[in-house]
């Protein structure tokens, strides 16, 4: 289904550059040109794409607000995953100092 979508034209219909959609998808422009151009890449990245650029036609900037505070709060868990990795090390040790 998605092979059928005109990725060059519906990124510029969405105003978006090859640059900020190799941002916003988190592949890089090579990709995002290789995508366009019908060479062939996994399955998984050109769906990512297609659905930042649908995405984008819908929702125009809020489409960026809710991909950053994804990214954030992807982030924010995995702080939270070292940090209690960090502190478990640091109680083992002290326990062993004892």
């Amino acid at each position: 289904m998605t092979k059928d979508i005109n990725l060059k034209k519906l990124r510029n219909e969405t105003h978006l550059t090859l640059a900020r959609l190799a941002e916003l998808s988190g592949y890089n422009v090579t990709t995002i040109v290789r995508l366009e151009q019908g060479e062939k890449v996994p399955l998984h990245v050109r769906e990512s794409v297609v659905s930042i650029l649908l995405s984008a036609r819908e929702e125009g900037l809020a489409l960026d607000v809710r991909i950053w505070r994804e990214r954030a709060l992807k982030a924010e868990s995995k702080v939270e995953i070292l940090l209690g990795m960090v502190k478990g090390a640091m109680n083992v040790m002290n326990n062993s100092k004892d």
